[in-house]
């Protein structure tokens, strides 16, 4: 019961709404009222306890314990919090002078526990984790003397069974090398490739890093461009940019040798010749989910949305909605989604996602226009202005929808030639790869395949093209 409440019960009670209380003797009343006060004081203290707040003295303490226990490192982020919070407490200019003291020891502790899995390859994430990545044994294999194909001769190769760690960049904050090596020249970026029964490591280039302190190298993420996608000889491909950073032998830090036995396969793997770190590169979110599309459109829009929660701002993913509503027939929520896309883009800077915004947005505008004019087909009278708008339509932006109307148009202004040569073009352009809004109404498109509609648009530009063809034959009559 609140103080309050408790007030509003002894009113009652005194103006005689509980007429037993007026019995009682005013000493058990008073002493009621003051039990209950001390209830409602305690109730309060325990629900409300107390929050000490840290002072640069407390700071300052905890951090001097810290030192004295051997915790360095976590001394270190004290006292530098107390240079930031409590820059004129006259406690600052001690914590100052033993951040000084013990800054070298911090920072060894530091990087201790950061490559607290010994040498070898680190991704940090942007959320702060930072994970250490497993490597595998590279052997050179003799496959031609396998397969009885000496054509194939020597190739170093990985089971077929080796895990793959996927990295998508913008998710990366810096993949590092610790490492011993002053050289880094002797680590090398290699294109893995899917081929049963091994996965084959084919040297691509050196690997650009650059050194930020010692024993570390911070690899430049835009090589990984280089790398084509993986896409599979022999079985299924990931996708992705599959490579992988190799490194001699005895650098490998943590390599392990993955069973490369399959069948009469790889029983008798060759001499090893290099570790390797094997990675599935993608360059946004956008590429992972186009690597494992769900059933529908749809489906993938709500795949993405459910990202977009832990990955907040990624431009990628608004991208990757704008797209699936376009294979959609939903014009209205592809504009939106392009109109979120383009806002976000602005609010970043980000140059690339503006220009591709600004097409999208373009696409948008033209789709709605087009969407008109197919409503309106039978009635559309031929005019210079209209031509003009339908060629920049159907040249901008290859909609087949653009080049039907045009030839329509043509046909009817009795230019013949010119509607046989915008006919050609709308059946050249027609698609099953074409997201089903550019149709654009042309052809039904609400509960289709994208092959089906491709093929219901292909037959009605032929059909016009075959219409202009007789006229054509006639007028030469």
């Amino acid at each position: 019961m609140s103080h309050r409440s408790f007030q509003r019960t002894e009113q009652r009670r005194n103006a005689g709404v509980d007429a037993g209380a007026m019995r009682r003797p005013v000493a058990s009343t008073s002493i009621f009222a003051l039990v209950t006060l001390v209830a409602l004081a305690v109730a309060w203290a325990t629900a409300v306890p107390v929050q000490a707040q840290d002072t640069a003295q407390s700071l300052y303490l905890k951090a001097s314990a810290l030192i004295r226990e051997g915790d360095y490192a976590t001394a270190r982020t004290l006292l530098e919090r107390i240079l930031h919070d409590f820059p004129a407490d006259e406690i600052a200019l001690k914590a100052d002078e033993r951040l000084t003291a013990i800054l070298g020891q911090a920072q060894t502790q530091a990087k201790e526990r950061t490559f607290a899995s010994g040498p070898g390859l680190y991704v940090f994430w942007k959320d702060g984790r930072t994970e250490a990545l497993p490597a595998f044994f590279l052997t050179n294999n003799n496959v031609g003397a396998e397969t009885n194909d000496k054509d194939l001769g020597f190739m170093r190769c990985l089971s077929e069974r080796t895990p793959y760690r996927t990295i998508v960049l913008t998710d990366v904050d810096r993949l590092v090398l610790y490492t011993p090596a002053t050289d880094p020249t002797v680590f090398r970026l290699e294109r893995l490739t899917t081929w049963f029964p091994y996965h084959h490591a084919r040297d691509l280039a050196p690997l650009a890093c650059g050194s930020r302190e010692p024993d570390t190298y911070d690899l430049d993420l835009t090589q990984f461009a280089a790398v084509p996608i993986d896409d599979g000889d022999y079985t299924a491909g990931s996708k992705a940019r599959r490579c992988g950073v190799s490194a001699p032998p005895e650098l490998g830090g943590n390599a392990t040798f993955l069973s490369q036995a399959t069948g009469s396969w790889g029983k008798q793997p060759g001499p090893v010749v290099r570790a390797i770190w094997p990675l599935d590169i993608l360059f946004d979110h956008r590429e992972d989910l186009l690597r494992s599309p769900r059933a529908t459109p749809r489906a993938n829009i709500d795949a993405a949305r459910d990202r977009q929660a832990g990955h907040p701002g990624d431009l990628s993913l608004d991208l990757f909605i704008a797209e699936q509503y376009a294979a959609t027939s939903d014009l209205a929520g592809f504009t939106a989604a392009v109109s979120t896309y383009a806002d976000h883009a602005r609010e970043q800077a980000d140059r690339r996602h503006q220009e591709l915004a600004t097409q999208l947005e373009g696409r948008a505008r033209a789709a709605a226009a087009l969407r008109g004019y197919v409503a309106a087909m039978s009635i559309l009278t031929p005019s210079d202005a209209l031509a003009d708008e339908l060629g920049s339509y159907a040249q901008g932006y290859g909609f087949p929808v653009a080049y039907h109307l045009l030839s329509l148009l043509q046909r009817r202004a009795g230019d013949l030639v010119a509607a046989e040569r915008s006919a050609d073009k709308a059946v050249d352009a027609v698609s099953d790869k074409s997201p089903l809004l550019w149709y654009c109404g042309l052809v039904d498109t609400a509960a289709t395949t994208p092959k089906e509609a491709a093929k219901a648009a292909k037959a009605l530009c032929k059909a016009n093209r075959e219409e202009i063809k007789v006229l054509r034959k006639q007028q030469r009559k």
